[in-house]
């Protein structure tokens, strides 16, 4: 995964809570530590199920989601998630390895995603944007 630093402050974005769901641990010690560094607060979840406990739990202002995960995957999560907080299944982005793949969910859902590897510049503007949209 190739992710790059930036140095726009976190500040410029509402969005400070982030729930980061995705079945490989690397992902989320690596994503989340560089998400800290901007200045949000990441929670981490594992599995699609662990995803919705912590939701059961707290308040989050965005959830990045893994598509492709055993058990709960991304679209189900996002199924389970608009039916128990469909406030805030408008604040989901999906990060997936092959776009085309899941192209009918992600234009059922209108949620923003990423393509693996992606750039940490581009998650923080979809952050951004997620934020703005979040606040209207």
């Amino acid at each position: 995964m190739s992710l790059a630093f930036s140095t726009r402050p976190a500040a410029a974005t509402a969005l400070r809570r982030v729930l980061l769901v995705d079945d490989e641990a690397i992902v989320l010690r690596s994503v989340g530590r560089l998400l800290e560094r901007q200045g949000y607060r990441v929670a981490t979840a594992l599995s699609g199920e662990d995803g919705l406990a912590a939701l059961a739990r707290e308040s989050f202002d965005a959830i990045i989601c893994d598509m492709q995960m055993p058990g709960l995957g991304g679209a189900e999560f996002y199924d389970r998630l608009a039916a128990l907080h469909p406030h805030v299944a408008r604040r989901v982005i999906f990060a997936t390895g092959d776009a085309r793949l899941a192209g009918d969910f992600l234009r059922r859902t209108g949620c923003p995603y990423l393509e693996k590897p992606y750039e940490l510049t581009d998650l923080l503007d979809i952050l951004t944007i997620v934020g703005a949209s979040a606040d209207s």
